[in-house]
């Protein structure tokens, strides 16, 4: 697929990706502050209505494309969109339910439609070739790097203690969503050297800066999912090198050891907190360990491994026993009585069954699954093709689903808000294919 952007666009759709960009690279920041989501959620509405009106009368839009090619996907979409609307009509119907509860799960509910629309317009722009994908991971990586220059510095004026650090960074919500950030800069950085490898001295260095920055934050932050996520995608990536014999496969196996080496020892070397670095990771595997072998209590031994995941998976599982069909509702684990800490319980699949029951999570897992079987069908012609923008997109998606498995990464807005771009590119390919099968 050719990506570049298009030679003929207009000042309107220039201004419209510069906006976009400068918009991307803002996310490296965030605040837990109203007016900082409010910025956000109008920033998105205003980028899909504007979008809207770029792409109108050009295109052919993705609903309709569905209902065209594929039929069948167009039913599931509608049947969730049903269900969805469904759960939250379920919490306002409730007398029992608290105005707080109404408020929130219909502000979630509108923000995952919204959301759904961002994909659906990224889409048609990218098809339109208004849009490159490609840029707008890269002004992440900008984006990041400022901010991280100036938490350090931060941390050379202001005295803030590990919790607070840890909790409530100075620029960011938590610092393992910072983390999150970290996943996609460092494996959409390897991909775009896998697939287009730089040629120019000045390339390099900054790719494989930018690749360093994102593993070593992936390090520091101390995040073990965000590790090991992290490390499978680019181990994924490495097997599609290989299997489709590219002439650099040497030369980009070299640049993740040694990437990975420099990061480690980065991270090491400024770790200040006793929850962040390598060491901290072997430290909590080491009594993970030896609490397996003194501990005969599964159960207890289990949520250790998973520092409390555990009891938060079971009491959202008892509490969607109570609503199988319709679950919760939108932001229902937030009001689970029993609920631990957070808004959400640290794994995807878990949170759709609490907010959509049953109706609503398997429809949109089959939706994933299906996006994720037509982004595989593809990856090898993706490799041959030299098609960076796929590549990228697929190593964003795999990360930040691993990461789902025992993380926030579908329900908090920073790494949703990159799920969005990188799912927008498989339905752009479906924009312009005459046909499209899964």
């Amino acid at each position: 697929m050719n990506d570049a952007i298009n030679k003929e666009t207009t000042p309107v759709q220039r201004a419209y990706g510069a906006a976009l960009t400068t918009y991307i690279a803002s996310l490296a920041f965030f605040s837990p502050s109203e007016s900082h989501f409010l910025y956000y959620f109008l920033s998105l509405v205003m980028f899909i209505f504007v979008g809207l009106a770029i792409a109108k009368n050009k295109i052919e839009g993705v609903l309709h494309a569905l209902y065209r090619k594929h039929r069948k996907w167009f039913v599931i979409l509608i049947l969730w969109l049903v269900a969805s609307t469904l759960s939250l009509i379920m919490v306002w119907s409730n007398d029992s339910t608290e105005n707080l509860q109404r408020g929130l799960s219909l502000i979630r509910h509108v923000y995952d439609i919204s959301l759904l629309g961002l994909v659906f317009v990224l889409a048609r722009l990218q098809a339109l070739r208004i849009i490159d994908v490609k840029a707008l991971f890269f002004a992440l990586a900008l984006g990041f790097s400022v901010m991280l220059g100036l938490e350090i510095i931060i941390y050379h004026q202001v005295a803030i203690d590990a919790k607070t650090w840890f909790e409530s960074p100075p620029l960011g919500l938590h610092v393992r969503d910072q983390g999150n950030l970290a996943c996609v800069i460092a494996v959409s950085m390897a991909a775009y050297w896998a697939v287009k490898p730089p040629t120019k001295i000045a390339q390099k260095i900054v790719l494989s800066t930018a690749l360093c920055i994102g593993l070593s934050f992936v390090y520091w932050s101390g995040g073990r999912m965000a590790i090991t996520a992290t490390l499978i995608t680019l181990l994924i990536l490495s097997g599609f090198i290989f299997y489709t014999r590219q002439p650099h496969k040497y030369q980009w196996l070299l640049l993740i050891i040694l990437s990975i080496a420099v990061s480690v020892l980065i991270a090491e070397c400024l770790s200040v907190y006793p929850w962040n670095g390598i060491g901290r990771t072997l430290h909590d595997a080491q009594t993970v360990s030896t609490a397996a072998v003194d501990n005969a209590n599964n159960a207890q031994m289990l949520n250790q491994v998973t520092t409390g995941r555990a009891t938060m998976w079971k009491i959202s599982l008892k509490a969607f026993s109570e609503s199988p069909w319709l679950g919760l509702g939108p932001y229902g684990y937030f009001f689970i009585p029993e609920e631990l800490f957070g808004d959400q319980p640290h794994n995807f699949i878990i949170q759709f069954l609490v907010e959509w029951g049953i109706l609503g999570a398997v429809c949109l897992l089959l939706l994933l699954a299906a996006c994720f079987v037509f982004i595989l069908q593809r990856m090898t012609k993706a490799f041959q093709q030299q098609d960076a923008c796929w590549v990228m997109a697929a190593s964003v998606i795999c990360v930040l689903t691993l990461h789902g498995l025992t993380g926030g990464t579908y329900f908090m807005a920073q790494p949703l808000s990159f799920l969005a771009i990188a799912f927008s590119v498989p339905l752009a390919k479906l924009l312009r294919a005459p046909s499209f099968s899964v």
